[in-house]
């Protein structure tokens, strides 16, 4: 059985700035980090350590296990400081100090330990003086710096905290400068699979990576790696093994969360089909409604001159029975009466057409006030279903930010169009 032991985990972490990896961030840059961590303390077993750039101090921490003693140095009070604080050992002490002027005697250390350093700052020839000076003369120098042509590709923005990123050639020509001896290693989180020989094997070994939906690359070797990590010494190199970082513990929740948010789209996708469906319904019912409402208002415009037409006949019979109240000659009273039959006549068809528009335009009110309720029980259930579809979109809102969260967290820079493109169907970086 192998070795088992703990990561300290401290109480508060550092702030997260962006510009160093602390213990309250998780998923893949964790990965990346403690696992060079890891390395590093395989190869400090009982000798004098200095972590430059030790950040937080969680790795000083790792080393200081199996180590004779270990020195963290970083650029940054508040990062000593809170290292002093969560990190206590007998054999651990950090401390403020500049990569470029160390501040140890010369040949006092076994082991020069510098994570992501060199891209922070540009006189890498400095560190590298210094890293000469601290170390013994079978001191081992084991560092990592992000591969630029990888790191940084060509369209891709600039990392605000770096100033002086190294291709794979320029590092290793940085390096072959001030050691004799170097060993170069490639690092790339993935999620995959391992098949190692229990012997060790053929030297060597192939990788097969998806490509697309249907496509696969197979090479000898890691392809594409952003970080290099190198292990370099003036006597020659101690036996550095090839690692592999294993945490599976949430693969399967992520593929079936990949499932599940596939689920979802489809039913909020149903869902909006069945809202536009209810919208266009509820257009129409209003077109319905605006339109009886044009209807109404002639139906009230007509209603009004009939009854001004029928006061002017009322108006015009008043005066006639004002007239017959007169004497009149025989002649005179035959007109009047034949003009008051005339218009008792005009009056009763005026109130026949009057009680016709009044039923008109009761039954066009009944109507209308139909339609008004009709509407306002559609308003309630498009109401509802806003509701409803509110809920689904906020649950599958939720659900995605968790699955970018866990993307970020497990899938390397380099496959997350492909597992986008997989998950949602979409292009671009997560």
């Amino acid at each position: 059985m192998g070795e088992i032991f703990e990561r300290t985990v401290p109480e508060g972490a550092l702030e997260w700035t962006g510009e160093r990896f602390t213990s309250g961030v998780s998923g893949q840059i964790e990965i990346e980090h403690i696992h060079r961590y890891f390395l590093a303390r395989l190869l400090s077993r009982q000798c004098d350590v200095v972590d430059v750039a030790c950040g937080e101090g969680y790795g000083s921490a790792l080393m200081a296990q199996v180590a004779r003693s270990v020195v963290g140095i970083d650029i940054s009070q508040q990062a000593v400081d809170h290292a002093s604080s969560a990190y206590r050992a007998d054999n651990l002490r950090f401390m403020v100090g500049d990569a470029c002027s160390i501040d140890l005697p010369d040949a006092s250390v076994d082991r020069l330990v510098s994570f992501e350093t060199l891209e922070h700052f540009y006189d890498h020839d400095a560190f590298m003086e210094q890293a000469r000076r601290v170390l013994r003369p079978s001191g081992h120098l084991i560092i990592s710096s992000p591969e630029r042509d990888i790191y940084s590709p060509p369209g891709q923005p600039a990392n605000p905290f770096h100033v002086r990123e190294l291709t794979r050639a320029e590092f290793e020509t940085l390096l072959g400068r001030y050691f004799t001896h170097v060993q170069v290693f490639s690092q790339r989180p993935m999620i995959g699979s391992a098949l190692i020989a229990d012997d060790g094997g053929t030297p060597g070994f192939a990788t097969f990576e998806k490509r697309g939906p249907h496509h696969y690359e197979s090479n000898t070797g890691l392809p594409r790696p952003p970080y290099l990590i190198a292990v370099a010494s003036m006597e020659p190199l101690i036996p550095v093994p090839n690692s592999l970082f294993i945490d599976s513990s949430e693969i399967g929740d992520l593929i079936e969360r990949a499932r599940l948010a596939e689920l979802f789209e489809f039913q909020l996708r149903e869902k909006m089909d069945e809202a536009s469906r209810l919208s266009a319904t509820l257009d129409a019912y209003r077109s319905q409604v605006e339109e009886a409402q044009v209807i109404a208002r002639q139906r009230q415009a007509s209603l009004e001159v009939v009854r001004n037409e029928l006061e002017s006949a009322r108006q015009e019979c008043d005066m006639l029975r004002m007239a017959v109240e007169r004497p009149f000659s025989s002649d005179r009273v035959l007109e009047v009466e034949a003009l008051i039959a005339a218009a008792d006549f005009e009056m009763n068809e005026l109130r026949d057409r009057h009680d016709q528009l009044r039923r008109q335009h009761d039954e066009l009110g009944a109507r209308l006030e139909a339609a008004r309720q009709e509407l306002s029980s559609e308003r309630d259930a498009a109401t509802q279903r806003d509701a409803e579809l509110g809920f689904w979109k906020n649950r599958y809102e939720a659900l995605d930010r968790r699955i970018h969260k866990l993307v970020r967290r497990y899938v390397p820079r380099m496959l997350r169009p492909n597992v986008r493109r997989r998950v949602f169907g979409i292009d671009g970086e997560g």
